[in-house]
């Protein structure tokens, strides 16, 4: 039985991540991956063990020919094939190691973990504002976490706890988010919810970089595809604009954070992120401010989430319970558990 969902499409990393000249080593969902670029610059990705005698294939280099063990020199191709070893003509079927459905777009690498023949590329999420660098520039960050992934998504999901955890950077006055107008709703692969937090303070972070009147209307909106993909929309604009029940949006400061959290073990997670700006767009530093902020508060969430890793491991009774604001978070956990559910059940009856 795994406990992690396998037919699915993870990110793997950046396109700017991976070179032609040099492998990126990966461990997701408890599996040894390394990807590489072929001579024509084609992302691969096959299992991270040369079959001879178990080296991790990422601490070799990149060929024309494929991907060279740092150990006794085999070379592998992007599609796992082994085609040379040294001193020898003849190579055997076993030489050949896994070969992972490889996507890129949108500036990621995805890779498949399944049934190679279910890699479905229509199930991989677009993210169209990372093509519009005049409307929406952006900026990557990547981050480890000492937490299963599953407590970072639960830590977007339930965003009330920004004016604890975030008061020096986005989060604002702590009751305004505790009483923020929220609608979650359901959706065939995750969760959609918005939250808006009307006639308020604005926030450090907002203040910054925008001059504002007085009190704002505030909204974030949430989309999750499960299992680990969040697409944020963040904005504010002067009470007056009446935002709230249909008034302009323009002007102000809007934003676009995509969050993308991996599995690498039960305890440990990769979180991709990035931060489109929709506002000043032809001011770099701008944008550069706006990834920096971004950065401040996912160390902000680093510490509370690894706490509460460590935490509930040393204390895992009595069990934890819900609050009005987990709605969006426990229809997260809905959604996991179907699709392992489905998963370990197609394990089972094969």
């Amino acid at each position: 039985m795994s406990m992690f969902v396998k037919q699915t499409w993870y990110m793997a990393g950046w396109s700017a991540d991976l070179s032609q000249d040099a492998p990126l080593g990966r461990s997701i969902a408890g599996e040894l991956l390394v990807l590489f670029r072929d001579s024509e610059g084609r992302a691969s990705a096959i299992q991270d063990r040369c079959p001879h005698r178990g080296v991790q294939l990422s601490l070799g280099k990149v060929l024309p020919a494929g991907l060279e063990c740092g150990y006794h020199g085999m070379v592998f191709a992007g599609d796992g094939r082994c085609v040379k070893i040294p001193g020898q003509d003849s190579i055997p079927y076993r030489a050949n190691v896994r070969r992972y459905p490889v996507e890129e777009r949108d500036s990621m690498i995805w890779v498949w973990l399944g049934a190679a023949e279910d890699a479905d590329p229509a199930l991989i999420v677009d993210y169209p504002w990372h093509n519009q660098s005049d409307q929406w520039p952006h900026r990557e960050g990547y981050f480890h976490f000492g937490c299963g992934f599953e407590m970072l998504v639960d830590n977007i999901m339930d965003l009330s706890h920004l004016g604890w955890v975030h008061a020096r950077t986005i989060g604002g006055n702590p009751d305004q988010h505790a009483e923020a107008v929220m609608n979650v709703e359901r959706t065939d692969r995750g969760v959609r919810f918005t939250r808006w937090l009307l006639n308020s303070t604005p926030p450090p972070s907002y203040s910054k970089v925008v001059s504002f009147a007085g009190n704002i209307d505030r909204w974030i909106e949430l989309e999750l595809v499960a299992p680990g993909v969040i697409m944020q929309y963040n904005g504010g604009v002067d009470v007056s604009q009446d935002a709230y029940n249909g008034g302009s949006r323009d002007g102000g400061f809007n934003w676009r954070i995509l969050h993308v959290l991996v599995p690498e073990t039960a305890d440990t997670c990769h979180y991709f992120t990035s931060v489109s700006n929709g506002f000043r767009q032809d001011e770099p530093e701008v944008t550069d401010k706006l990834l920096a902020d971004v950065h401040d508060t996912i160390l902000e969430d680093k510490v509370i989430c690894e706490n509460q890793q460590r935490n509930l491991q040393e204390q895992p009774e009595p069990p934890l319970m819900d609050i009005n604001s987990d709605q969006a978070r426990v229809l997260f956990r809905w959604h996991l558990a179907r699709l392992l559910k489905a998963e370990n059940q197609e394990t089972v009856a094969a």
